[in-house]
């Protein structure tokens, strides 16, 4: 996988914070998506697993940077968008990030994000309670191959359904408006910071990577777009 540093990227990463003393926090990595040009949104892989690796054409996988849906068009985000076809499906986006820091220090990490989904809050079956926000840091690459029985396994930890595993686990994609309409309207959900149980360690090469995805047990397709992702990392 090419390793790139883009320099936005570089930008913000020269806005890393110190060591706080009351927190341990030592920098936080935000990656906001919105703003169509900053870069931000640019260089992120899609993948999928937990479905068989024969039947992956069928999932019909969009991971694109994009302009966000009417009435947001005018922002973009990275959009994520799969069909289940065999009971569960994992689709996600990774980039590998350099930092200051070197090979084998080790960090405690929270992660929240934000999102755009068109999942009523009242509704009681479906997408928008069976489809759950995944993410995580680590210094081993995500990587989906295929198992003994031919199903495309993740290589981390990241759990099964509703369980985060060693990563973080951030609820449904329900958006919060009431109701539940057919057709629903688009609204932002912005998550709670979660700490992720695994322990960061800086890779080989000073760096670390980052995924976020949905995972759905919802027997269908499912759509949102990602606007924003902050990793923060404090010293154990």
């Amino acid at each position: 996988m090419s390793r790139v540093t883009h320099a936005a990227l570089a930008a913000a990463l020269l806005s890393i914070g110190c060591l706080d003393a009351t927190s341990n926090t030592v920098g936080t990595f935000p990656f906001n998506f919105t703003t169509p040009g900053s870069g931000f949104g640019e260089g992120w892989v899609a993948a999928i697993a937990d479905l068989p690796a024969a039947r992956v054409p069928e999932v019909e996988l969009a991971g694109e940077y994009t302009a966000l849906p009417v009435p947001f068009g005018e922002f973009t985000g990275i959009r994520q968008s799969g069909t289940n076809i065999s009971g569960e499906l994992f689709v996600f986006h990774k980039k590998w990030i350099q930092t200051p820091w070197s090979a084998g220090s080790r960090f405690r990490i929270t992660i929240d994000l934000a999102l755009l989904s068109d999942q009523h809050a009242d509704c009681t079956s479906g997408a928008g309670r069976e489809v759950l926000i995944k993410a995580g840091a680590s210094g081993t690459e995500p990587v989906a191959a295929p198992d003994g029985q031919g199903i495309l396994r993740l290589n981390l930890d990241k759990g099964v359904g509703a369980s985060g595993g060693r990563f973080v686990q951030l609820g449904d994609i329900r958006n919060g408006l009431t109701g539940c309409p057919t057709t629903g309207n688009w609204k932002e959900r912005r998550t709670e910071a979660a700490a992720q149980p695994e322990t960061l360690t800086i890779d080989a090469d000073g760096g670390f990577w980052i995924f976020f995805g949905t995972q759905s047990t919802f027997a269908g397709r499912h759509e949102v777009y990602f606007l924003e992702i902050r990793v923060t990392l404090a010293t154990e």
